[in-house]
């Protein structure tokens, strides 16, 4: 995001809509330029798209799924074009957790799948591996209303640097508000920038938390670092994540693969015990019960004692190749 002096700004110059007085940009590859956020937004991601052909943000909205705009999938984000469902066309890392890049916390992994919005300028992106100890944002169930205060998020550009390794945020005030999309504007000059599209555009609440309202989708960039210097307006389009019909979809994706289920002998009796791979990253076993059950005559049935919390990770398991079974060591 790009911010005058101290302000944070966010833009984005990779898909054009057509608007009254011009171009307005889809902030796809790009970034906030201001000041850096703490820990209380580290649940925001950067995106790194084809090994760095393109960057956008995000937001943790579950352990291992991130909400961000589909445009960031697509060769032309100025098509409309909406990404295949299924592992991206293009090797993409994820690093959440770490708003400051130059330090080592929080997950780097890889997006594994998207489930594509039909309709809006959102993509859930299910990440290859669970993230621990990062607080997800929730979804806000009320929408925002004209005049009303917003922060947004990202790692986009800044006023002055091309690609910041730090979080920026920006302070947007609605100016309408349609059935599936926000336009604001930057207050103070604060810009949603390249490699900022897909980032949170945030509700900060009484208690100190913040929701999440919309996913940021094209802007201006004006003040944006690269960008004409007569460019000035810092307005923006934003995808409403606020009502039932979005997080109903964002609840469908998450749910379906909340468990993973294997078949590993794991105390050595000659039985396949159920090793079962929690959302989580948690690893429970149950083990095959010694009784067989005869559903006829000669059938090798068994069935399974109730689990048991093994470990939070793979470590004591080895695979067989060649044998697609699992073996505990």
């Amino acid at each position: 995001m790009s911010r005058s002096r101290s302000r944070a700004a966010l833009t984005s110059t990779l898909l054009a809509v057509t608007v009254a007085c011009g171009a307005l940009t889809v902030p796809n590859a790009h970034a906030v330029t201001g000041d850096a956020a703490d820990s209380a937004y580290a649940f925001t991601a950067r995106i790194d798209i084809g090994d760095g052909e393109r960057a956008c943000s995000g937001a943790l909205v579950d352990p291992r799924w991130i909400v961000t705009a589909a445009s960031c999938f697509v060769d032309d984000p100025a098509s409309g074009a909406v990404p295949a469902a299924g592992r991206p066309a293009k090797a993409t890392k994820v690093t959440v957790g770490r708003p400051d890049l130059t330090a080592t916390g929080g997950l780097v992994t890889e997006i594994t799948e998207l489930v594509p919005y039909q309709g809006r300028d959102l993509v859930m992106a299910r990440l290859a591996q669970p993230t621990t100890g990062i607080t997800p944002v929730a979804f806000a169930t009320t929408p925002a209303a004209a005049g009303e205060t917003l922060k947004a998020v990202g790692f986009g550009r800044t006023r002055t640097e091309w690609s910041p390794l730090k979080q920026h945020t920006g302070v947007f005030g609605v100016d309408a508000a349609d059935s599936d999309q926000l336009t604001v504007t930057g207050r103070n000059g604060d810009a949603i920038c390249a490699g900022d599209a897909g980032g949170p555009l945030l509700r900060e609440k009484a208690d100190g938390t913040a929701e999440l309202v919309a996913v940021n989708s094209r802007s201006w960039q004006g003040g944006c670092f690269g960008q004409d210097p007569a460019e000035t307006r810092t307005g923006a389009v934003s995808a409403r994540v606020d009502d039932s019909a979005v997080q109903a979809w964002a609840k469908e994706a998450r749910d379906r693969l909340r468990e993973v289920l294997y078949a590993a002998d794991v105390n050595g009796d000659g039985l396949s015990d159920l090793v079962i791979l929690g959302a989580d990253g948690v690893i429970t076993v149950r083990t095959a019960k010694s009784g067989k059950i005869a559903v006829k005559p000669g059938d090798p049935y068994y069935r399974f004692n109730d689990g048991v919390r093994w470990s939070a990770g793979w470590s004591n398991f080895l695979g067989q190749e060649g044998k697609g079974r699992l073996y505990f060591a």
